[in-house]
């Protein structure tokens, strides 16, 4: 028996999407050279700066918001003042939606070009196991970057109206009667279910797989129309990207599905798009998951198409 969406509080959708900025010669400038702070920085409240340089890449991040309207208005203000500060530091400097591009000599020179890596970076392989991901290249060995689209979906910590449960908590066996929810019980939701290793899992191995079926694959067909070499320099030059990569935190109950380059950006269409399918996708692994109700596609042919576009 599968859950209907009413079973789950509201999910939360987030970005982090990462964009170049290019001259009029098509050279990519460094967001450090455009006076954004490094990704670490903590703003004024203590709180991660919503734009900064990751790399080579300006990345910008936004609120977790159950409203998708409310969420791309916030990506296109972020889009705007990105464009106005690269216009305003080069003549003709606008955005490129590129997954892939090099360096030029004079950014190579830069410290902060030279980090790869994104940790803790996970990746459901083909046999459904989660695996540690590492960069392909060391980034002093290539002047390729990379730059993505990460959707971070957030509200997976259930919380239960019966007095005296801990965040911590799971129900006792007891309480599992039924078949309502993954875990049996009628009477009140999981609670963080998402911390529990019973469940975290499986639900990673199905949420991550509906992803690639349902956005990773169809976005090859926008990562292809430049021929497609910019994608495969991405996810088998540098190892950024492959099919099923994600990340988790635990501490705030989100998950990160980090495989898209930022093609979604170039319409507010498939942005949303891509926002509200990585949603009905996870909806979809929070099912009956023990029942297996839903068939997960062929996991090994999705990763192939995704990893092998340009091959």
């Amino acid at each position: 028996m599968m859950l209907s969406r009413s079973a789950f509080p509201s999910l939360t959708v987030g970005l982090d999407p990462e964009v170049f900025i290019t001259s009029s010669k098509g050279e990519v400038i460094a967001g450090e050279r455009l006076g954004y702070p490094p990704a670490s920085k903590k703003g004024e409240n203590g709180r991660p700066e919503s734009l900064v340089y990751d790399n080579a890449a300006v990345e910008f991040r936004t609120t977790g918001r159950s409203c998708l309207e409310g969420l791309h208005n916030e990506v296109w203000t972020s889009l705007l003042r990105i464009a106005k500060r690269a216009a305003s530091h080069t003549p003709a400097g606008k955005i490129s939606l590129s997954p892939c591009l090099p360096l030029s000599d004079k950014d190579a020179a830069l410290d902060s070009v030279m980090e790869f890596g994104c940790s803790p970076a996970l990746r459901v392989d083909a046999l459904g196991e989660i695996e540690t991901v590492e960069p392909l290249i060391d980034p002093y060995m290539s002047p390729l970057r990379s730059a993505g689209y990460h959707i971070h979906i957030g509200g997976l910590g259930f919380q239960s109206p019966r007095a005296g449960l801990r965040w911590n908590e799971t129900p006792s066996t007891a309480a599992m009667n039924t078949s309502s929810y993954p875990w049996g019980q009628t009477s009140w939701a999981p609670v963080r279910i998402y911390r529990d290793s019973r469940f975290r899992k499986k639900f990673i191995e199905r949420a991550i797989t509906f992803m690639d079926a349902f956005i990773g694959l169809p976005g090859t067909v926008f990562e292809s129309m430049d021929g497609g070499k910019a994608a495969w320099d991405r996810r088998n030059v540098l190892g950024y990207g492959r099919a099923g990569e994600f990340r988790y935190t635990g501490r705030n109950a989100r998950l990160e599905y980090r495989v898209l380059s930022p093609w979604p950006l170039c319409h507010p269409v498939w942005s949303w798009w891509a926002c509200s399918m990585a949603r009905n996708a996870v909806h979809m692994a929070l099912g009956d998951w023990k029942a297996n109700a839903i068939e997960l596609p062929d996991r090994a042919a999705i990763m192939d198409a995704i990893n092998a576009i340009a091959a």
